[in-house]
């Protein structure tokens, strides 16, 4: 069990983990018990969920560590256990600790007035250099095709959460355009590969998705526009790699 327990709290840490000596409680070690008698693991994450939630731990931080424990274990987090933590994470929370003043406290994204605040820094900043924005950066966009409801909506902003600040950890904006729409404020020069975001995204989130890499437009006003017309229902006639105007 140490050997699993450690390799467990290493790859928290990785993805984010805080406070390294606040991360062990029983729960702990009674899901790990779980693992080795491989036995059922629905109420050990739920009661690992009630802990890290009456000890303050945010959301995105808790799913971020049930999520290195799969990944130590090789799997995916089956989406009824996802539930399971998310339900006992919101019935244990103290008031007020699922809301903060700018990220979704699912998702761990940013709101689209987050990432507008952000190109106009860019393009300031561009302008500056004497550049274009467009010759530093771009946007990735993703798109849902279907929006779940009740705990499944709950389980499905949680997982794109996770696997979107997983592929963008290098300082990306990463934000919500609209309910299905998500935008990437990247470097130009990013190395995601669009065929592998949607493949994990679609194995997970079980939708179509659409990943695009657009090219910034050639001023902010044309930028703000952009974000408007990527969070109506149909973007289709946006091109993927033409800048626009």
């Amino acid at each position: 069990m140490t050997t699993l327990r450690t390799a467990w709290r290493n790859e928290s840490l990785v993805r984010g983990w805080r406070l390294p000596e606040d991360w062990w409680t029983s729960q702990v070690d009674a899901i790990l018990s779980a693992v080795i008698a491989e036995e059922p693991l629905g109420d050990g994450c739920a009661a690992l969920a009630a802990a890290r939630a009456e000890a303050g731990v945010g959301l995105p931080e808790g799913y971020d560590d049930l999520w290195a424990l799969f990944s130590v274990l090789h799997r995916i987090p089956p989406a009824p256990l996802v539930r399971r933590f998310a339900e006992s994470y919101v019935e244990s929370a103290p008031s007020g600790i699922l809301c903060t003043e700018s990220i979704d406290p699912l998702t761990g994204l940013l709101p689209v007035e987050y990432l507008r605040a952000r190109l106009g820094e860019v393009y300031r900043e561009a302008t500056a250099a004497a550049t274009e924005a467009r010759t530093r950066h771009g946007l990735v966009s993703v798109r849902f095709a279907a929006l779940p409801i009740g705990w499944e909506n709950v389980t499905w902003r949680l997982a794109v959460g996770r696997i979107l600040r997983t592929a963008f950890a290098r300082g990306e904006t990463i934000a919500e355009i609209g309910p299905t729409v998500v935008g990437v404020l990247t470097r130009r020069e990013t190395a995601v590969s669009e065929g592998a975001l949607t493949v994990d995204l679609r194995a997970t989130v079980d939708c179509d998705v659409d990943v695009r890499r657009l090219g910034l437009p050639a001023t902010l006003p044309g930028a703000l526009m952009l974000l408007d017309v990527l969070a109506e229902p149909d973007t289709s006639h946006v091109s993927r790699t033409k800048p626009h105007d």
